[in-house]
């Protein structure tokens, strides 16, 4: 008898994502069907676009002024929501102590500055702060859809979002489309934040590849019996399954948020974990999503409840042919390095002998349903 090192967990993703969903995730901290506090502003990038000049055959240019154009359009649209309220909690155990309520305080547009994107800047008094506030941008269902790092002054806690646009018009459309809708903001201490994180790559320096208290090859035995806002119930089981030629055994770890999966954990028999599959919205990678004004520690989330397109776009994404290491079934997946994001419909795909997938490929209102970070041969 040998232990497998390479099996896949079930696919259970398609279920628990979408029951994860209705209830915010597993964190049920949003108002259903909530309109975002900055619903709408996708259109004014509509504006830049809508200037190309197509001179056929594929070729053509961006005339001078068309980005002051849309930054006009995106000044005429939001600066007259300054003021409007933004609610704002904390998370128990942060500390943390802001006012119920802030609000827009301030749009930039950057007219006349090309390196200077438009944004839009939220205000909160806060309490008992700390150095550093890290928050999760909410929307109406409570599913992630920025998260960041700020510091307080005087009291006061300042989050800036951009509003760049420097790629496709279905891209920034579903980008801008997302960060606008935005219903609460979370705030909550820098490793309450970290917990929720999908580092892959070495982002920042980290070389940890994982989330929260899972890692490969970190030990199953590290991980804690509830992580708040993550899970609150942990089951371990192990089974005997039988292969090819040996048998061996299944060692499972999965943890659920209110009898909802949240990540199922597979580890070998030494307890080092070889595995990870992900199917909440909660643990998310961050995607530095602006190109001019670098500074602002705000990031778009990508998870299993993103569009597509956002994913397929992201920093360091890469669509590839992803396989089933025990029987080659090829599956249509997004790379960031060990972390494949798995689920999606592509149109006219075979059981192997794939390519690369584009845009247009992904079948209409398909979405991922699990994550995976496993050890690759």
């Amino acid at each position: 008898m040998k232990t497998n090192l390479t099996v896949l967990s079930c696919l259970l993703g398609a279920m628990c994502l979408f029951t994860a969903c209705s209830s915010g995730g597993g964190g049920g901290k949003g108002t259903s069907n909530s309109k975002g506090i900055l619903s709408g502003v996708e259109e004014c990038s509509n504006v830049y676009f809508d200037q190309w000049i197509d001179e056929g055959k594929g070729d053509g240019y961006m005339p001078d002024g068309a980005y002051d154009m849309y930054k006009e359009k995106f000044s005429e649209f939001l600066t007259p929501k300054i003021g409007t309220k933004v609610p704002f909690t904390a998370t128990e155990s942060s500390g943390i102590v802001p006012e119920p309520t802030g609000s827009v305080a301030d749009v930039i547009t950057g007219v006349g500055k090309y390196n200077t994107a438009p944004s839009v800047y939220l205000s909160v008094k806060v309490a008992n702060a700390g150095e550093t506030v890290a928050y999760i941008g909410r929307n109406g269902q409570g599913i992630p859809v920025f998260a960041g790092w700020a510091k307080p002054k005087d009291g006061e806690l300042r989050i800036g979002l951009k509003f760049d646009v420097f790629g496709l018009r279905e891209h920034e459309y579903a980008r801008h489309k997302a960060l606008g809708s935005f219903t609460t903001i979370e705030l909550m201490n820098p490793k309450e934040l970290d917990e929720h994180i999908i580092y892959y790559t070495g982002p920042w320096g980290n070389y940890f590849r994982g989330v929260a208290k899972m890692g490969l090859k970190c030990s199953v035995n590290d991980i804690p019996e509830s992580l708040p806002g993550l899970y609150n119930k942990k089951e371990d089981t192990s089974r005997y399954l039988d292969g090819p030629e040996d048998g061996y055994n299944l060692y499972e770890l999965v943890l659920s948020q209110d009898d909802k999966r949240v990540a199922v954990v597979n580890y070998e028999e030494n307890k080092n974990i070889y595995f990870i599959q992900i199917l909440s919205p909660e643990m998310f990678i961050l995607d530095r999503y602006f190109n001019s004004s670098p500074g602002d520690e705000t990031f778009l989330t990508i998870h299993v409840a993103s569009d597509p397109i956002l994913v397929m776009h992201a920093s360091r994404a890469k669509a590839i042919v992803d396989y089933n290491q025990e029987t080659y079934l090829e599956s249509p997946a997004v790379s960031f390095g060990v972390v494949h994001f798995l689920g999606i419909e592509v149109k006219d795909w075979k059981s192997y002998d794939n390519k690369p997938f584009k845009d247009a490929d992904i079948v209409p209102g398909s979405h991922f349903t699990e994550i995976t970070i496993q050890k690759r041969n």
